[in-house]
């Protein structure tokens, strides 16, 4: 990929998607709340960008994601919705 920019809002009317991979592109801004929309999601991962801001509490209803990779990028904050991802297994 050469995607530039940030997530999109729209990224949240993906509801049947199971993986997405964001991996080493120039995006930045933070992870947009309607992620928790995607409720069929099992992987995603956005490594290696400049992803910054905090992790979205809506993000706490993805029951389905199993592997979580948002390593190399600008994060920060807490990880409190963690407990309520039943199903991650992988988390970098």
């Amino acid at each position: 990929n050469q995607l530039i920019g940030s997530i999109p809002n729209g990224i949240g009317n993906l509801a049947n998607i199971k993986s997405i991979s964001l991996d080493e592109n120039e995006l930045y801004g933070t992870l947009p709340q309607t992620m928790g929309s995607l409720a069929n999601l099992k992987h995603f991962s956005a490594k290696k960008n400049t992803i910054s801001g905090g992790f979205p509490a809506s993000m706490k209803t993805l029951h389905n994601l199993e592997t979580l990779n948002l390593s190399r990028n600008a994060m920060s904050g807490h990880l409190r919705n963690l407990p309520h991802m039943k199903s991650l297994k992988n988390l970098h």
